[in-house]
């Protein structure tokens, strides 16, 4: 099988998959894995700021946070990607 994409639910399909018995292989455009998972940070991916206010994260949850907002981003866009990959637009 194959699946088109490693962010969250291309993950959780794949886990799925190869529990299945399925031989998996997963492809990905990006520099890195897991999209917007990455940088949701606990239970909320999209603003919600009433929600927000109650949610408490985790020293744990917390770290992980800081450590991805200070990695150097790989590529400005898609275009740098592609002209560095030699792909076509």
């Amino acid at each position: 099988m194959c699946v088109v994409g490693a962010r969250g639910a291309g993950l959780a399909s794949a886990v799925e998959l190869l529990q299945g018995g399925k031989s998996v292989a997963i492809i990905e455009k990006a520099g890195e894995i897991g999209g917007d998972t990455l940088v949701c940070g606990a239970i909320y991916n999209a603003p919600d700021p009433t929600l927000q206010q109650h949610a408490e994260m985790s020293d744990a949850v917390k770290t992980t946070i800081e450590k991805a907002l200070a990695e150097t981003q790989l590529m400005n866009n898609m275009r740098d990607y592609k002209q560095k990959f030699k792909l076509s637009e």
